[in-house]
């Protein structure tokens, strides 16, 4: 989590920003889902938002949207895109214990060619303190991932390179993937597995393989989306036996 600080009168505010990459863990406001497919047009053109409030007093909530771009080392560039989305209400005061349902809804180009992607910041607004008052509001902002796609599209990953390369926090030889989305629809890292072999430079005899499943996947690269159209790189936490051999890596898609 990043944490900002800024005043507000005479009180100070603390927003906590869940990275949209990630899971989050126990809060005092919980968002689901944190990952939304939709569709331009049809009945996967809605989606809802659902907001839990655990706190023992009430919470102002606002949804806003940025439309989003990733890099290869997965930064993200965002641009404001209110008008692509209805999305009602866009804000709400929910109770103690009590759930909140934002209906969101596309309003943009029906005839997109390729998936688009946004961030949905679920957060809440902070509540002005009177100005003799000094206090620290804790503010969260859930980050969730809204992709968009065609009637159809599907996405299409493949790997572009797979490196040993050394850790440089603690000199372990790990795995540097790059991946392509050579496809129209959005793809998830996360909803492949993957399969490494590594082999000796000198021989080529196989020295050490290993599988990993779509929901080891998910733990190590959390959601890891992939664009249409687009590489990601991703450094991989899984230690390879020794250095100077060669990777080779394979994807397989899991069911969506």
């Amino acid at each position: 989590m990043e944490c900002v600080k800024s005043i507000v009168r005479a009180g100070a505010w603390l927003v906590v920003v869940v990275p949209f990459l990630h899971v989050p863990g126990a809060a005092a406001v919980t968002v689901t889902p944190m990952v939304v497919d939709m569709e331009t047009v049809g009945r996967r053109a809605v989606a809802r938002l659902r907001v839990v409030n655990t706190w023992a007093n009430p919470v102002p909530v606002e949804v806003t949207v940025e439309r989003v771009e990733l890099d290869e080392e997965g930064e993200p560039r965002t641009a404001p895109a209110e008008e692509d989305f209805l999305v009602f209400p866009p804000l709400a005061l929910i109770p103690p214990g009590r759930t909140q349902i934002f209906r969101i809804q596309y309003l943009g180009d029906p005839d997109l060619d390729r998936s688009r992607s946004y961030i949905f910041n679920t957060r809440q607004v902070p509540v002005e303190l009177p100005e003799d008052t000094s206090a620290i509001q804790i503010l969260f902002n859930f980050r969730v991932v809204v992709s968009v796609a065609p009637p159809g599209a599907e996405p299409d990953l493949a790997v572009v390179a797979a490196e040993p390369v050394t850790d440089e926090s603690d000199g372990r030889i790990v795995v540097r993937l790059t991946v392509e989305n050579r496809g129209d629809g959005h793809g998830y890292l996360s909803r492949t597995e993957l399969r490494l072999r590594y082999f000796d430079e000198t021989s080529g005899a196989e020295i050490w393989q290993r599988a990993f499943t779509a929901e080891e996947m998910r733990r190590i690269v959390g959601v890891g989306l992939l664009q249409p159209g687009k590489r990601r790189r991703f450094l991989l936490p899984i230690e390879l036996p020794r250095p100077g051999g060669r990777l080779e890596a394979d994807l397989v898609h899991a069911d969506r």
